[in-house]
């Protein structure tokens, strides 16, 4: 059963509490994906209408699939590449905290990588990068 989503806290800003990396989850568990911070410049209304599909058919793919198995399996397959944050070359958006050290990216159109971090359970899509211009490959 997937563990119910924490309520998010203003801080003393009025702003959501800032994003934190992974805590907890499990390598059994199977990914969730969120879009919330995917930045304006790198997200799905710049995609194709086939882009699109060959996008949802992948996110179905790997939410079937348990962590443990996504690690594993090849980054141009199923799996993903992990990639240093100081390896960024665009704005890494405010609410990722410095102690997110590293994010990852799975192919999510062709090779067009998929960037984001795992927090528990949770994939946090920041980037979709059909161009490459995201980090160097």
């Amino acid at each position: 059963m997937p563990k119910k989503p924490r309520a998010a806290k203003p801080n003393e800003k009025g702003n959501i509490v800032k994003v934190h990396p992974d805590r907890g989850g499990t390598s059994e568990d199977k990914p969730l994906f969120s879009f919330y911070l995917l930045q304006s410049s790198f997200n799905i209304k710049a995609c194709s209408k086939d882009e699109k599909a060959q996008l949802a058919n992948r996110i179905h793919l790997l939410s079937g699939l348990p962590w443990k198995n996504l690690k594993t399996s090849p980054r141009h397959g199923a799996g993903y590449e992990k990639i240093s944050r100081d390896s960024i070359k665009v704005a890494i958006p405010q609410e990722i905290t410095e102690d997110v050290k590293h994010f990852i990216a799975f192919r999510c159109f062709g090779k067009a990588p998929m960037i984001g971090y795992r927090q528990e359970q949770t994939f946090h899509a920041i980037w979709l990068d059909p161009k490459f211009a995201v980090y160097d490959h």
